[in-house]
């Protein structure tokens, strides 16, 4: 069965996918609304289970998400600069191009782990990448 592909722009539709334990299950991806509420902010969600995609102008926090188990992409569009409070990833993480300056508390990837062309230059909570690491150039 395939899993359930959401295309997100604000947070009545994100605060409708979340279960009672904070956890989403399908795959998301976060866009940038051009009418109304702007969603800045992920609320009241600690998983989720399934790939995200990061596209939006628009969102700066992911908030108290700690674990996806999927893969994730940062867009060069997106504005976020922090993975915040996210420590696991069980997946592909693709950051390339994007703005993110600091991996926040992330600690583990399952899979490979692209940060080549961002501004990123610490890795002190990186424990474990289970798959390859492309690091930005001015570090290799």
């Amino acid at each position: 069965m395939e899993k359930e592909y959401h295309n997100i722009f604000d947070n009545d539709k994100l605060q409708s996918l979340i279960d009672d334990k904070g956890v989403i299950n399908c795959d998301l991806a976060f866009r940038t609304s051009e009418f109304g509420e702007k969603l800045v902010f992920l609320e009241n969600i600690t998983e989720i289970h399934g790939d995200v995609n990061i596209d939006s102008i628009d969102l700066t926090n992911l908030g108290s998400l700690k674990t996806i188990r999927g893969n994730l992409w940062v867009s060069n569009r997106s504005i976020l600069k922090s993975l915040n409070n996210l420590e696991k990833i069980y997946g592909d993480v693709i950051l390339r191009y994007s703005n993110i300056e600091d991996l926040g508390n992330l600690t583990f990837v399952e899979g490979k782990l692209s940060v080549r062309d961002t501004p990123i230059s610490k890795f002190e909570n990186l424990k474990n990448i289970k798959g390859d690491f492309f690091l930005p150039k001015r570090l290799e």
